[in-house]
């Protein structure tokens, strides 16, 4: 699967999701919802890491999905950074906050799995 979704530390507070090679909308959709079902199982917040380090590009309809993801954002989400997104996956961020879709509203920027885990360490979104 070009995205794939697995818990970043031992006490399930940060998910990460890893996107890799070429990947479609309705792959998106499905991470997605796999994101979703994980969080719900969970009462605390947790915190989201998108590794787009070994993705080669966004699916031409990625509007569709940031719309997905915003309808299905749970409750328990905390921040999300994104890990070497690239210039058109920035734009889409930046178009979602500027059409103040939630999804969109605590995205941060890294460049590496160690940087985004201690980003979110020491200084937890919101805070």
């Amino acid at each position: 699967m070009p995205i794939m979704v697995k818990w970043a530390n031992a006490e399930q507070t940060i998910l990460l999701e890893t996107f890799v090679g070429t990947w479609t909308l309705d792959e998106y959709c499905q991470m997605v919802d796999q994101a979703a079902a994980l969080l719900a199982t969970k009462a605390h917040i947790v915190h989201i890491i998108c590794d787009f380090t070994s993705s080669q590009g966004i699916p031409g309809n990625a509007v569709a999905g940031i719309r997905y993801a915003n309808e299905k954002l749970p409750r328990n989400q905390g921040g999300v950074v994104f890990i070497n997104p690239g210039l058109v996956v920035k734009s889409f961020v930046n178009i979602a906050r500027n059409i103040k879709l939630e999804a969109a509203r605590e995205v941060r920027v890294s460049d590496s799995l160690e940087s985004a885990m201690a980003l979110l360490q020491a200084e937890p979104p919101g805070a």
